[in-house]
């Protein structure tokens, strides 16, 4: 895909693959699923703010995971309610890659979150 692009889903798996030319666009990305694995493709020469979002309110025994070709800090913080009672996990990202001020959204509840480069 080149250009804006917008996903939503509310369950289940969202794979997106961007065509090289969206390097060069201005235009915002943003993926967001309520329930399931998302899997990106982006060039290695993307430019823009990434911003991750990445939250498990459920099954607490399966840990989901962030894994990215695009280096960047962060780590999953856990939200404790009464009596250290674990409500959730969240992970959370805002990077600068390169100049642009094209925001790069990505958020995924309840799955895990994969991002790749080619």
């Amino acid at each position: 895909m080149s250009g804006s692009l917008r996903v939503r889903t509310g369950k289940g798996r969202i794979w997106v693959a961007t065509q090289p030319e969206v390097a060069k666009d201005e235009q915002p990305i943003e993926i967001e699923n309520g329930g399931g694995d998302v899997t990106v493709l982006l060039p290695k020469d993307i430019q823009g703010i990434l911003v991750i979002e990445v939250s498990q309110t459920q099954d607490f025994n399966i840990k989901n995971k962030v894994e990215s070709s695009i280096t960047f800090k962060a780590d999953w913080e856990e939200l404790k309610g009464d009596k250290d009672t674990l409500l959730g996990r969240i992970f959370r990202v805002n990077h600068r890659i390169g100049d642009s001020k094209r925001v790069i959204r990505l958020r995924v509840r309840n799955g895990s979150l994969t991002l790749k480069t080619y």
